[in-house]
């Protein structure tokens, strides 16, 4: 999978939660150069957040069944920083997924993940982009969320 297609999930992701929301709500700076990972720590335990990031982290420490697991920094209350993990061992395609319905898709993968740095926790609606099992297919626009308490988080 080439670093393009990642690419656009990522933006499609954050596209996804921006529409919602009515207004920009990440800021996409340059990939992570820095000499090690952006933490310290062991990816189940991180002891700090050198930078937001999402990082394909392996090798995997969390239960197989877990694709993604966003790490957050609270300082009072506010999320001060967060890290994305996703299992590099997973499954995954990018796009709309198209004759991949066996896999994960990657789009819906970074959008929950995302959802989790925002401060939104797991619903049981299977069409919540926040259910905690990510469903084949690469749409996004089938996919909702509860817009009050995305609006409690970020207004």
């Amino acid at each position: 999978m080439d670093g393009g297609a990642r690419a656009e999930d990522f933006l499609a992701a954050i596209s996804f939660w921006e529409m919602h929301a009515g207004k920009r709500l990440f800021k996409v700076g340059d990939e992570w150069r820095g000499p090690a990972l952006p933490f310290t720590g062991s990816p189940d335990h991180l002891d700090t957040i050198l930078a937001n990031a999402i990082v394909f982290e392996g090798p995997w420490t969390f239960e197989e069944n877990i694709a993604g697991e966003a790490i957050l920094r609270v300082t009072g209350g506010t999320i001060t920083g967060a890290v994305i993990l996703l299992d590099p061992q997973t499954d995954v395609c990018t796009g709309l997924c198209e004759g991949r319905e066996d896999s994960t898709s990657l789009r819906r993968l970074i959008a929950h993940e995302l959802g989790h740095f925002l401060g939104l926790g797991h619903v049981q609606d299977s069409t919540n982009i926040m259910v905690p099992a990510i469903l084949p297919g690469g749409e996004l626009e089938d996919r909702t969320v509860d817009g009050a308490a995305l609006h409690l988080l970020v207004d």
